[in-house]
């Protein structure tokens, strides 16, 4: 039975660590967007989260398999877990592996959903200012039309220069 709980502990650390791979491959992946956002590049952005798809896939995959194996060594430990450095049938040293893992994936979830809100308010402002910038347009095209209707010449300077 000890055998059996050293390796459900042993899958479930193999686990956590591709999903550290993954995590950190997105916190890059937010980092790179926000990039993109504050430069302006739409087109890029645009295909960037094109690409970026399969591994978002990919990454709740493993989520979901560190879950269920997580599960698994409870199950197979006899009791609820809530740190892995309270299960005394594993060695200290898998104790030790499994609650620093878990302890840094915890972390790397955290930093990379306030990344994701710190780019969505980004996105937020930036949409905001583009907003104002087309209205800008939008009311300078008008005002011409209105002046070109009124006086059939063509626009003054001041109103050509925002069309």
């Amino acid at each position: 039975m000890d055998k059996e709980k050293e390796k459900a502990a042993k899958e479930l650390l193999r686990a956590y660590l591709h999903e550290i791979e993954l995590v950190q491959a997105w916190r890059r992946s937010l980092q790179q967007q926000r990039q993109y956002i504050q430069t302006g590049a739409w087109e890029a952005l645009n295909n960037f989260l094109e690409e970026s798809l399969s591994m978002r896939v990919l990454l709740s995959e493993a989520r979901q398999t560190t879950r269920q194996l997580e599960k698994n060594l409870a199950l197979v430990a006899e009791k609820e877990v809530s740190s892995w450095e309270k299960i005394e049938l594993l060695t200290p040293e898998t104790r030790w592996e499994l609650a620093s893992a878990s302890r840094h994936l915890r972390t790397l979830w955290e930093e990379c959903r306030e990344l994701q809100e710190a780019n969505l308010k980004i996105m937020q402002e930036v949409m905001v200012k583009i907003k104002l910038e087309l209205e800008q347009v939008q009311t300078a095209r008008q005002m011409a039309r209105a002046y070109r209707r009124e006086y059939r010449t063509a626009a003054p300077r001041c109103l050509d220069r925002r069309l």
